[in-house]
């Protein structure tokens, strides 16, 4: 939502996500040249586990941090809570991290 919404969000979490196929599917958003005059705070986070096991919303987040990094799209990436996919993680995600940054 938030990629394709840059005149109504410009800052905005992508929590426990990403997709396999950003290049492709997120194309239009990577390669604005005036997205990092558009995006505020963009932040790619998800939890320990989940990047540890690298099952598909592992691969998903590690395939959207690398698209990122390769279009200059600035970010920050975060992974912490303890856990994969759950209320627990998505929970310290959003209070550890993206609604301070939103407020700051």
């Amino acid at each position: 939502v938030g990629f394709r919404s840059l005149d109504l969000f410009g800052s905005f979490g992508i929590l426990s996500a990403g997709n396999r196929e950003t290049e492709t599917q997120s194309a239009k958003f990577l390669n604005d040249p005036e997205v990092n005059k558009k995006v505020n705070y963009l932040l790619v986070a998800q939890g320990t586990f989940e990047s540890k096991g690298m099952g598909p919303t592992g691969q998903g987040t590690a395939a959207l941090k690398a698209a990122l990094e390769k279009h200059g799209v600035k970010h920050e990436y975060y992974e912490g809570g303890g856990g994969a996919h759950d209320w627990a993680t998505w929970r310290h995600l959003l209070g550890m991290k993206l609604l301070p940054e939103l407020w700051r």
